[in-house]
């Protein structure tokens, strides 16, 4: 019976142990991004080219991914920082605010960009999920892309990426996931 008093006893100091709080207002959170890769789904292009225009960010400890939660605890800014201090960060570029759901923060959006010169365009649909695991994170950032724009100058760049692919694939209906993973700082 003391043996099982002292397992409980030591059970319940550990699991206080590094726990923090939900998210607050105004506090800026770094996640270390130790683990990142991308994932292609099966209908997408396998040109080499192609596969290396997307890349996972790096995993080597001087990454992270940075947000600010909102006053209203309901939504996060993405931040970007050249520090540890709060102070020092800036909204990113992207302009991304994700909302707060317990212990996950998820957006969605859609980012469209010309290709090259032509009068078509590389539509992303994009969704990303991160998971809050107190003192850990899984993020998953996904992709579905299209092409929008003039139907033949659209339908040709689909054709040409086609040929060029070793799987005969292109790029309209690509899923392409960027798992991300990491620690609390």
């Amino acid at each position: 019976m003391v043996r099982f008093v002292s397992f409980v006893a030591v059970v319940v100091l550990l699991a206080g142990c590094g726990s923090r709080k939900g998210p607050e207002a105004g506090v800026t959170y770094y996640w270390q991004i130790k683990s990142s890769s991308v994932e292609w789904g099966a209908s997408c292009s396998d040109a080499p080219d192609f596969r290396a225009s997307v890349t996972a960010p790096p995993a080597d400890g001087t990454t992270y991914f940075t947000y600010r939660v909102e006053k209203d605890v309901k939504h996060a800014t993405h931040m970007t920082c050249t520090s540890f201090d709060a102070s020092q960060c800036t909204v990113a570029t992207d302009g991304i605010v994700m909302d707060i759901a317990g212990s996950e923060l998820t957006w969605s959006g859609q980012n469209s960009s010309q290709i090259g010169s032509s009068a078509c365009n590389l539509v992303q649909d994009a969704a990303w999920t991160f998971d809050d695991q107190n003192l850990h994170f899984a993020m998953d950032m996904s992709n579905v892309l299209s092409l929008s724009g003039t139907k033949a100058t659209c339908d040709g760049i689909e054709k040409n990426q086609r040929l060029k692919s070793p799987n005969g694939l292109g790029v309209t209906g690509c899923v392409v996931t960027v798992h991300v993973g990491g620690d609390f700082r």
